[in-house]
């Protein structure tokens, strides 16, 4: 959801699908997968789990990326609980159905999306791709018909890189 001019969900989805294709595209991205998890009303459950499950199993990423704990947002939350239950069950023996186990994701790296991280833990010097941050940002235009979130987090960003110390 979350498309304004769609009339269907199956319309907000194909755009939303698009522009993170366009998006991916411009940060150099070329494998991706959708696990089709309804937004909305998405709370953790056995099927995202499994479905998490296997796709880290089969891609067997070094690094995941997901928001943080304490966003404003109720499913970035549930995204967050999710993603940690995935992670540790991937690199066991739950679930053999799903795959063989993987080796510990080195990097569990959250981020801010509608609420900054009160104490973050990483800062990342971007100035070297900033400009393609915002490029893929951009990418994103029926969400920035809503809100000026490139601004938002390119200000949340400059904020963050002035600070010598957290």
């Amino acid at each position: 959801s979350g498309v304004p001019d769609a009339k269907t969900s199956k319309e907000a989805k194909d755009v939303r699908k698009k522009e993170f294709g366009e998006a991916a595209n411009v940060l150099g991205i070329q494998k991706y997968r959708f696990l089709d998890i309804p937004d909305r009303g998405f709370t953790y459950s056995r099927r995202a789990l499994h479905a998490l499950i296997k796709a880290l199993r089969e891609t067997q990423p070094m690094a995941i990326w997901f928001p943080h704990i304490d966003d404003g947002d109720i499913e970035h939350r549930e995204v967050h609980r999710l993603v940690r239950e995935a992670e540790w069950m991937a690199a066991g023996v739950y679930f053999p159905e799903l795959g063989h186990p993987i080796p510990q994701i080195e990097y569990l790296v959250c981020y801010e999306v509608w609420t900054p991280i009160v104490h973050p833990q990483v800062k990342v010097d971007i100035t070297n791709v900033r400009e393609r941050k915002e490029a893929a940002m951009r990418c994103y235009r029926s969400q920035l018909r809503r809100a000026a979130y490139d601004t938002a987090i390119m200000g949340l960003n400059a904020y963050r890189g002035s600070k010598t110390s957290e």
